[in-house]
């Protein structure tokens, strides 16, 4: 039996050093409580004279942003017709700048940053997969490789393998919230996401595609990754909702349901007040802009998004779905 002046010495060794979670307390807040700050085209480098207005701008590399308060990015995703990788990149020849210009090099960097940060909450990854131009070139008759890409067609389930090497632990998968649910919207409407600190160091991938590119991967068993799902499909997890002002009463019912929403604050660097308002007071968690630090060039010099996080606390209880006793630093 443990003698009384160990037990007291026990005592005051876990309270100095706050128990077996080092990390902020909040235990009690779960991910679809929070609101995190993103960028659109995360990967973007500013090409030269940009034929147009809405490829005006450019972003530090995703290890930078992350040090600046950034917790989810959205990045394109072509096949490579010359080297066989998932490369990263805007447009084909006309708009091709990235930080990290393949998949695998973007989940690295992010996954290095998070090795160096252990206590963030969870980042979330949207991967767009994009084939505009082999598509065209499919559709009028021609190779799709002659425009250096290929088909995404049959090919989508790729992406769960570079994925799960990047990230071979600390991903959090549909599988992992669906648990022994029937679904993952019935694990999410009766059970709720898993707490912040249950998650911190995590990584969550979705794959961003509403077409024939989604109800491919649906097809993937133990997928790597989420998709963006109505509130009424049983995979609903994450929810798209760009414009929050299109379809109020859809966004406030994945709310309601416990979703996770995405909303963007100033699409194709078009800055609106009210958008932008709209967007950060709709209660979407992931928060898209594509000026998280003011820019010196560009389209709005100087401008930033108004965001309410702090250097200290760059992700916030959010306003819609956070319980009355949230605090910010609760969180990360």
């Amino acid at each position: 039996m443990m003698s009384r002046s160990a037990l007291s010495l026990l005592l005051l060794v876990s309270l100095a050093f706050g128990g077996c979670d080092d990390g902020p307390e909040g235990s009690h807040l779960r991910l679809n409580e929070l609101q995190a700050l993103g960028t659109h085209n995360s990967y973007h480098i500013l090409a030269q004279d940009p034929p147009d207005p809405a490829l005006n701008y450019q972003h530090t590399p995703l290890p930078e942003q992350l040090d600046g308060g950034v917790r989810h990015f959205e990045i394109d995703i072509h096949r490579d017709a010359v080297t066989g990788d998932i490369a990263v990149y805007h447009i084909k020849s006309i708009d091709e700048g990235a930080s990290c210009t393949t998949l695998a090099a973007c989940l690295g960097a992010i996954r290095a940053w998070s090795d160096a940060h252990p206590h963030h909450h969870a980042l979330v990854v949207l991967l767009e997969p994009k084939d505009d131009l082999a598509r065209f070139a499919f559709d009028i008759g021609q190779d799709p490789a002659m425009t250096g890409e290929l088909l995404w067609d049959g090919h989508i389930g790729d992406i769960d393998a570079v994925i799960r090497a990047a990230w071979p632990n600390r991903l959090l998968t549909p599988a992992a919230v669906r648990g022994r649910h029937a679904t993952l919207r019935e694990a999410i409407i009766t059970s709720g996401w898993p707490t912040i600190d249950a998650t911190r160091g995590q990584l969550a991938i979705v794959v961003n595609d509403e077409g024939a590119l989604r109800t491919a991967y649906r097809d993937v068993l133990d997928p790597a990754a989420f998709v963006f799902a109505e509130p009424s499909d049983d995979d609903a997890a994450f929810v798209k909702a760009d414009t929050p002002g299109a379809d109020p009463v859809r966004l406030a019912t994945a709310l309601a349901a416990g979703f996770i929403a995405r909303s963007r604050a100033d699409g194709d660097t078009v800055v609106d007040p009210e958008e932008t308002a709209a967007a950060i007071a709709s209660g979407a968690q992931l928060i898209s802009t594509d000026y998280p630090v003011a820019r010196t060039d560009g389209a709005h010099p100087g401008y930033r998004i108004p965001w309410p996080g702090t250097p200290a606390h760059p992700s916030r209880c959010n306003p819609v779905t956070a319980p009355p006793d949230c605090v910010d630093a609760d969180i990360e």
